[in-house]
Parts: C-alpha cells; sequence; structure tokens
C-alpha cells in the first residue's frame, strides 16, 4: 500500500512560523491519536507571541491573530470568531463521519470473505488430491486384475502344452515300445524334434505373454508418473493464491487499524471541546476521512475467484 505525506502548502505555512499546530509532515491517510497529542495548541499570535490571540485567520489557514495583526500583516483577510469557525468545522465533518459508519459493517465483515476463500481453497486442495488418489487406486487396480487375468491365461496355455507334450510322449512311448528293436534310433530322433517342436512353442508363447504384460506393466509406470506431477502441480498452483489471500487479508487489518485510530483521533478531538483544536484539526481529519472512505468502499470481487483453481488433467 502507498501511503501519501500531507505537506501544507497554504499561506499559514508560507508567510507564518508554525507554532500553533505542528503538522508539517503529519500523514492524512493515517490520522493517530499518539500524533494529534503532539501538536500544540496555544490561542496567541503567531507572530507577536505576548498577545493573546482574538480571532482567527482562515485566509492564512485558520492562524490566532492579535489586534495589532489584524490591522497590519492580517488586514484585508478573512477573520473569525474562533468559536464560530469550530463550530462550522465540527459541522463540515459530521456528513463525514455519517458516511464513514455506513461502512463500518462492511469492512468489519471484509477478513470474514477472506478467511471464508482461504478455507475454501484448503478444501479444493484436499478435495483435488484425494480425487487424484483415488483415480490412481482404481486404474492401478484395474491393471492389476488384467495382469492376474493373464496370469492365468498363461498358466493355462502352458498346462494345455504340456498336456499335449504329454500325451503325444505317451503315443511316442506306445510306438517305441512296439518297435522297440527296429525302430529305436528312429524314434529317439522323433522325440528330440517333439521336445524342440513343444520348447520353440512354450518360448514364443512366452514371449508373447511378455509383450502384453509389458504393455500393462508401462501403463502402470505412467499412471505413477501422471500421478505424481498432477499432485505437485496441485500444491504448485494453490501458492499463488495462498500468497494472494494473505495479501488481501494483511490490507484488510491495515484498513482496519487505519479506521480504529481515526474513530480514537476524531473522538478525542470533539470530546476535548477547544475551539483553537477543532478549527487546526477537524480540516485534516476530514481530509483523511475522505481518503479512507474510498478505501472502505472496495467490494474485492476477486475473493471468489481466488479460493479455488483448476488443473488440466491428462485422461
Amino acid at each position: 500500500m502507498t501511503v501519501t505525506r500531507f505537506t501544507p502548502s497554504s499561506k499559514m505555512f508560507t508567510d507564518h512560523q508554525p507554532l500553533t499546530l505542528k503538522l508539517d509532515n503529519k500523514e492524512t491517510k493515517n490520522l493517530t491519536l499518539e500524533k494529534l497529542a503532539a501538536l500544540t495548541v496555544d490561542p496567541r499570535c503567531i507572530v507577536h507571541v505576548k498577545e493573546k490571540a482574538n480571532l482567527c485567520c482562515s485566509s492564512c489557514g485558520n492562524v490566532p491573530v492579535c489586534i495589532i495583526c489584524i490591522y497590519s500583516k492580517h488586514k484585508g483577510h478573512d477573520l473569525h470568531d474562533v468559536t464560530e469557525l469550530a463550530k462550522g468545522e465540527r459541522e463540515l465533518l459530521k456528513p463525514k463521519l455519517a458516511e464513514l459508519n455506513m461502512y463500518r459493517a462492511k469492512l468489519y465483515e471484509l477478513p470474514k470473505k477472506v478467511g471464508i476463500a482461504a478455507q475454501t481453497l484448503k478444501e479444493n486442495i484436499d478435495e483435488k488430491t484425494e480425487k487424484f488418489m483415488n483415480q490412481h487406486k482404481q486404474q492401478t487396480h484395474k491393471i492389476k486384475e488384467k495382469l492376474a487375468k493373464r496370469t492365468k491365461e498363461r498358466k493355462r496355455g502352458i498346462l494345455e502344452i504340456e498336456n499335449r507334450r504329454k500325451d503325444e510322449n505317451k503315443q511316442t512311448s506306445l510306438n517305441f515300445e512296439k518297435e522297440l528293436s527296429q525302430l529305436k534310433e528312429k524314434y529317439d530322433k522323433i522325440r528330440e524334434r517333439t521336445e524342440n517342436k513343444y520348447d520353440k512353442e512354450c518360448e514364443e508363447f512366452n514371449v508373447k505373454c511378455d509383450e502384453k504384460d509389458g504393455a500393462f506393466l508401462e501403463k502402470l509406470r505412467s499412471l505413477d508418473v501422471s500421478f505424481k506431477n498432477l499432485t505437485t502441480a496441485n500444491g504448485l498452483l494453490a501458492k499463488p493464491y495462498e500468497e494472494e489471500l494473505r495479501q488481501r487479508s494483511d490490507y484488510c487489518d491495515q484498513i482496519i487499524k487505519r479506521y480504529e485510530n481515526f474513530t480514537a483521533t476524531t473522538t478525542s478531538v470533539l470530546a476535548s471541546n477547544d475551539v483553537w483544536k477543532d478549527v487546526q484539526c477537524i480540516p485534516d481529519i476530514r481530509a483523511a476521512c475522505d481518503t479512507l472512505i474510498e478505501e472502505m468502499k472496495h467490494d474485492f470481487p476477486e475473493l471468489k475467484s481466488l479460493s479455488d483453481f483448476k488443473i488440466n488433467q491428462e485422461s
């Protein structure tokens, strides 16, 4: 937030020494009770310090002037009775204070809205994380079920091959026994060819199974990587939103503090019933009030958009 510095430029500060109220470095956006307490109020002429002030010169920034100055340095200026001028300043302040109080409830409601947005963001982060975990579990379970099915098919295929091997070997043995003497060499070669044939068939079948299983295993690895990336993106995307909400919360705290300081300061000035303090301080209070009202009017429509975010998720 940028704080505007108040630099008095009226003739009170260009033509006279600021002995009545020390407002040289006052910040109009943050008028505090401590700063007003430091101001000195002396109802004496700022030129002839031993002379009591009789009137107040509006042409020179409401400075107190004595009889001598009325007919010399302030001759022809806009002079007023300090009591009447103070009354006028108070009347000018009333509508400002009324307008300020119109936004008091809205101001104190703002931190609650920020807190709700922050809580909603946290809930959405948790919801997305849980959703990713559930998706990962479901997809992992499906692939494992398919792998289990493939394992059963493999066993069944091997069993069928082995049964056929067994049957053919049995038949070969019968033939071998029948023609043992004449065909021993022949059937030895047949047995060898049979073994080689089914060994090769088993090997080819295993290769096919490995190729199919490899695709499912690759999907599992890809799914794990995708889940990790989504979880990381979830945390990274949420950080800017959390930081924006933290800044909005800090800004609300600053406005509330300034409002409370302003209210305490204004109450103190009005309760003092000091006409000199009224004419010197109330114009500055009104100036600070205008700035504070504008900032209290701000609605912060972006809070709703900061409470959630989107993640592009690949299927």
